[in-house]
């Protein structure tokens, strides 16, 4: 009798040691493996865009160093002051965004990186739209002359109780650059 007691003991014990390690994979290691598989999507999407974005000013660059530049003039806001620079860009992005069907909670200034042979000013916009406004908003920046860039995009899904629509809301926060030019018009 004390050999059975013995065995199932030992089972009793293997098992729960089998228990404590599945769950601490279940609710530790599987979950840390799911996250850095998303950061590294993250990762190679970021790279993508800075190859993308590397090619855009390595184009230009070529085009503005070998004469070029007046193709370019129609892709460069200009403004005498840079308050009315800053101002005309707010206004565009609020037309493009009324075009599509939103409504921006916010357009605030930014921090403008620093470009080869182009000053820059940037500017952070908030709304909320469903995914094809959304959409249509990002096409319409990135086609609009003078040149808009999205430098950075934070974009998150919106539970409405009772919503009903065949497309997500989403939640987005846009870091839009423009090439601009102060003194001249």
């Amino acid at each position: 009798m004390t050999g059975v007691r013995k065995i199932f003991s030992r089972l009793a014990a293997l098992a729960i040691l089998g228990g404590v390690l599945a769950g601490v994979w279940f609710f530790i290691v599987a979950p840390v493996m799911q996250i850095q598989a998303a950061q590294t999507a993250d990762l190679q999407a970021a790279q993508v865009e800075k190859v993308r974005l590397t090619a855009a000013i390595t184009n230009l660059t070529f085009r503005l160093e070998n004469g070029d530049a007046a193709d370019l003039k129609g892709e460069i806001w200009q403004a005498k002051q840079a308050g009315e620079m800053t101002a005309r860009i707010q206004a565009e992005l609020g037309d493009i965004a009324r075009a599509n069907g939103i409504t921006l909670r916010s357009v605030t200034p930014a921090r403008a990186p620093q470009l080869p042979l182009v000053e820059t000013t940037a500017l952070r916009i908030e709304a909320e739209a469903d995914l094809s406004q959304f959409r249509a908003l990002i096409i319409a920046i990135e086609q609009h002359s003078p040149a808009l860039f999205i430098e950075r995009a934070s974009i998150r899904r919106l539970n409405r109780p009772g919503r009903i629509s065949e497309q997500p809301l989403v939640f987005f926060q846009l870091d839009i650059v423009a090439p601009v030019r102060v003194g001249g018009e």
